[in-house]
């Protein structure tokens, strides 16, 4: 059986990590298909993350504050 590989995975193969810089859902599964190893997070990408796919996060953002009005950060994480 063959097995189609990306020069992502070639090179994750050889040792290197192949990290994806969003918290895009789209950028990300096509990254893990190509061979990501793990995906960076800081406020400046999940923020753009956010606001690129309201539709998505939206909801999840106002269940959060519906369901934990008084939490912290710290405690929401």
């Amino acid at each position: 059986m063959i097995i189609n590989t990306t020069p992502m995975m070639e090179t994750a193969n050889l040792g290197c990590g192949f990290w994806n810089d969003s918290c895009s859902l789209t950028e990300l599964q096509s990254a893990v298909i190509n061979g990501a190893t793990g995906a960076t997070s800081n406020p400046v990408i999940v923020l753009n993350a956010v606001k690129g796919d309201l539709k998505t996060w939206g909801p999840v953002i106002q269940t959060i504050a519906r369901d934990f009005p008084t939490a912290s950060e710290d405690e929401i994480t």
